[in-house]
């Protein structure tokens, strides 16, 4: 649970803070780092499951990097290569990874955004997502999950 708080505490404080040159990036797949030009946030975790997927055209990088019985936070790096890159608004490029029925931008400072994400389901599970667009060819996604029993 204590994961759980600093990674919503580092999403609190990076939005108020303003963000410059940030950063979501994994290092050694056990510590996530979230970082803009006036504060970096580490949160260290025994890692837990990591995942590459080839799509053809676009490539994922997945780290679970916490989970309980109820929640989980999850990593993921998208990228294109080559001549590669993704042609629609970062917002909309979500609503087609996700399959969302709603994506909504909640907090936007410099390339690193707080985005609200509604999935096309019977439950309709919501999605709290920090994005880093700092590229048309990559994107980097932070984001936590309730899991449902």
């Amino acid at each position: 649970m204590q994961v759980f708080i600093c990674f919503l505490t580092a999403i609190v404080l990076l939005v108020v803070s303003g963000c410059a040159n940030s950063k979501i990036q994994i290092h050694n797949d056990n510590q996530l780092i979230i970082s803009n030009a006036n504060t970096t946030i580490q949160v260290k975790t025994p890692p837990l499951d990591t995942h590459k997927i080839n799509m053809g055209s676009v490539y994922v990088d997945q780290h679970i990097i916490a989970a309980d019985e109820d929640q989980c936070i999850i990593y993921e790096n998208i990228r294109t290569p080559g001549a590669y890159e993704f042609n629609f608004s970062y917002q909309r490029s979500i609503e087609l990874i996700f399959n969302a029925y709603r994506v909504e931008k909640l907090k936007s400072y410099g390339n690193l955004t707080l985005y609200r994400v509604t999935l096309r389901e019977k439950e309709q599970t919501t999605i709290n997502l920090l994005a880093l667009t700092a590229s048309k060819k990559s994107l980097k996604l932070c984001m936590g999950l309730m899991m449902r029993h």
